[in-house]
């Protein structure tokens, strides 16, 4: 079996999709649609479809986007021309499916409700249905058109009869308090996706909590239940092959299995990380293609071992076989798990330690602390001697080889400073701020145009501003009073406050703050009548809404993040280095600012 991962999109709910063609879709909440040749592909097309994207699926020479505005959208491939808006929700479309015959599409909305629209026809209106009690969570057609099953955050499955004409389906069988209920989507532990299998549709498969029930179509019958003793938390995403052969899994926790369907024996299970799988593409390989809550892209194949003895079908077991010189042991007293680190490591000498595997087990690449998660999955590999320290064996045939080994810093690594409600710095296209007063938007090209939007949520309390981004601010806030964005230091000159101040009574309503050289804005707020920023001097240096400076407070620690509201500040800053493996040491002060 072969594996790997790669980033896909920033990190939220993400979909994956395969065209007729044989291409991979994906969507993220970036907004943007990639078009992959393959796994491999390392620069695929792209386009942006919205601000945010939940699901896809393909439709001929077409994408259909569910997105975040509402709305179900369509475009054009592989260029991204925008066709046209097919159904719209009050609030986000979650999850969407296609008939076989292409002449109608169900898709459900975090509004509770369920879309049937017909593709053929540009005149008819929608049928909605007030399908759940809470946010709808997925829809699956069945391939022969019969039926259509929903799931919702109302811990519900339904399957739902559909009539000739598609009007006013009703409820074949419903399945209460098949998974734990949620109020949205995103609190949802699990996105219970359903799929049924393509070989006419026989069978349904549903997520069950920890296993996954096939059942029968027209009786509703559970034919058999597939499962996993390493299964230990929700099946959110399942998913049959091409050939209807296999079935896989994906887990809230990043497990994700595969089964065989006529023999419910598991053929396949690997974790990538401990992000929840929204999407699973299965072909009839099998291979296996899956995204994730944090916008990774995994990749699963080879699963069967078509060389083996008896074309015996392997497993996504990491252990190796036992060598030659090994003793078995029976009594198990052994079993925890060192194995891994202390076994053969694939040189010549099968006595070696791996000291890149140490680190990895207590999360480290290298010398840099970067969690056990991702060191497990990435963990680099070097030739270098001072890597491995051989042991004697016990006849003592092998010589004592050490080297020095480097002290491990075994904790938390710091949380970096941000501002609340903003977006990554990363993006291109991003939130500096979004609160109850407006919103700002920074918005970067190729061509080093960069600009800052600033629009109100009221607008007769002020118009839209439109800003040149000449200094790279990357923090913004705001309120009635006053707009007011920091950058850090950069090549030709220094940090910078800058304020646009509404209530000024002087003709110039802008002013502008250089920090000294050595110091840097690291986070910044905004109160009734004060400004504050936060420095990596772990000073604290407030402000009039006219520039004058109060007064400069020393704080204990590094800024983490803070957030001003009329008179109140809170501030959160590191008390300390936190443990290995568990939560930073931060501390919060809330604090009311007089004049």
């Amino acid at each position: 079996m072969k594996k790997d991962n790669r980033f896909g999109h920033s990190e939220g709910t993400t979909d994956i999709a395969l065209t007729e063609d044989g291409k991979l879709l994906t969507c993220g909440s970036d907004g943007d649609i990639r078009i992959w040749n393959g796994f491999s592909d390392d620069d695929p097309a792209s386009f942006s479809a919205s601000d945010s994207c939940l699901c896809l699926l393909c439709f001929g020479e077409n994408v259909f986007v569910g997105t975040e505005n509402h709305t179900v959208e369509a475009y054009e491939l592989p260029h991204g021309k925008k066709l046209g808006v097919k159904a719209k929700f009050s609030a986000a479309v979650n999850h969407m499916d296609v008939s076989k015959d292409r002449t109608f599409l169900v898709a459900g909305s975090g509004d509770s409700t369920i879309q049937i629209v017909k593709l053929d026809s540009s005149t008819s209106q929608p049928i909605k249905l007030e399908a759940h009690s809470a946010p709808v969570l997925s829809v699956a057609i069945d391939p022969i058109q019969k039926y259509f099953a929903s799931s919702g955050c109302d811990g519900n499955v339904n399957v739902w009869l559909l009539n000739s004409d598609l009007k006013l389906p009703t409820i074949a069988k419903s399945w209460e308090n098949a998974f734990p209920k949620s109020t949205d989507i995103a609190l949802t532990p699990t996105f219970c996706r359903m799929h049924w299998s393509p070989d006419g549709g026989d069978i349904l498969a549903i997520p069950e909590m920890t296993k996954v029930g096939l059942y029968t179509r027209d009786n509703w019958t559970r034919k058999q239940v597939l499962q996993c003793k390493d299964i230990t938390k929700l099946i959110s995403v399942v998913r049959f092959s091409i050939c209807g052969k296999y079935i896989a899994g994906g887990c809230s926790n990043g497990l994700i299995v595969m089964w065989n369907t006529g023999t419910s024996e598991l053929i396949m299970k690997h974790t990538f990380a401990s992000n929840a799988i929204t999407g699973l593409l299965s072909t009839s390989g099998p291979e296996i293609y899956a995204v994730d809550a944090k916008g990774r892209f995994h990749w699963i194949g080879e699963i069967l071992n078509l060389n083996s003895e008896n074309n015996k079908l392997s497993t996504a077991s990491t252990s190796k076989p036992n060598s030659p010189h090994e003793v078995e042991n029976d009594d198990g007293m052994f079993d925890d798990g060192m194995d891994d680190i202390f076994g053969d490591t694939g040189e010549d000498d099968e006595n070696e330690i791996s000291i890149l595997k140490i680190k990895a087990e207590v999360g480290f690449i290298n010398d840099e602390y970067v969690g056990v998660d991702r060191a497990t999955q990435g963990k680099k590999t070097s030739d270098e001697d001072d890597d491995v320290v051989s042991v004697a064996s016990a006849d003592g045939s092998n010589s004592v080889h050490s080297t020095r080994v480097s002290t491990l810093n075994l904790f938390t690594k710091a949380q970096e400073p941000f501002q609340p409600t903003s977006t990554p710095t990363q993006l291109e296209h991003r939130f500096m701020v979004w609160n109850n007063v407006g919103t700002i938007r920074s918005y970067s090209t190729e061509d080093d145009d960069a600009a800052i939007d600033v629009e109100f949520h009221d607008p007769s309390h002020h118009q839209a501003v439109h800003l040149r981004n000449q200094f790279d601010y990357s923090m913004g806030t705001l309120s009635l009073d006053a707009i007011v964005f920091a950058c850090e230091k950069g090549k030709d000159y220094p940090s910078k406050l800058f304020c646009l101040n509404y209530v000024s009574w002087d003709v110039s309503k802008e002013w502008a703050i250089d920090m000294p050289q050595e110091e840097e804005i690291l986070a910044i707020g905004i109160g009734a009548s004060w400004i504050v920023a936060a420095t990596n001097l772990n000073r604290l240096r407030l402000y009039s809404l006219s520039g004058l400076q109060y007064f400069v407070y020393d704080t204990p620690g590094q800024v983490v993040s803070l957030s001003g509201y009329n008179n109140l500040l809170f501030f959160t800053y590191h008390s300390g280095v936190g443990e290995m493996n568990l939560e930073p040491n931060v501390v919060a002060i809330f604090c009311s600012i007089t004049n």
